[in-house]
């Protein structure tokens, strides 16, 4: 009897299959692959970041399924290069340099940039190669430059850990950014 009165409710709200196929869709739901578009927002919003929203759908798929293990590996260079390629599409390295230990009476002085244990602590360099775009101006290029160091910027203060500093550097790619080489330019 409660079954028949709750019937037409059951449908308007879970369509004509009913609750039981709400209820057995709920995985696909929540994995990220196979959740509706509209659906990423929400699983996107369980990491506390909106990053990933900058992202395309392909790649915003590939973020959140794969957010438990950047959290996993957070604060690390790897997982920091990892997000740097996702984000930026460009290839990325992250050095974290050996500083030269500060030595009495070998040419050494003491300055602004000295450092008696041997450089600034638990700093780190990111290089982001960025690819040549065939034809463009200096003023299109330096904005596309200061778009993806902001981006970085974020991606990279998100990620590291809170004591850490860093040096963010762009440099050219051998490639222009439909993936040919460059010609060198008429002699």
């Amino acid at each position: 009897m409660l079954r028949d009165f709750l019937a037409p409710f059951e449908e308007i709200l879970f369509g004509h299959n009913g609750l039981h196929s709400t209820i057995i869709s709920l995985p696909d739901l929540l994995d990220a692959r196979k959740a509706p578009a509209e659906f990423l927002s929400w699983l996107g919003s369980w990491m506390g970041t909106t990053l990933y929203l900058r992202l395309s759908e392909d790649k915003q798929r590939e973020f959140v399924a794969n957010a438990a293990d950047y959290y996993r590996y957070r604060g690390t260079s790897h997982n920091l290069q990892r997000l740097l390629k996702l984000f930026t599409g460009f290839e990325v390295h992250v050095d974290e340099p050996d500083f030269p230990m500060f030595q009495v009476g070998l040419n050494s002085t003491i300055g602004g940039g000295t450092y008696i244990e041997g450089g600034p602590p638990f700093a780190f360099e990111v290089t982001i190669k960025i690819p040549q775009i065939a034809g463009s101006d200096d003023g299109g290029r330096r904005n596309r430059e200061d778009g993806i160091k902001q981006l970085a910027r974020e991606v990279i203060d998100h990620d590291k850990p809170a004591h850490t500093t860093y040096d963010l550097q762009l440099l050219p790619g051998s490639e222009t950014a439909d993936g040919m080489t460059p010609k060198p330019p008429p002699s």
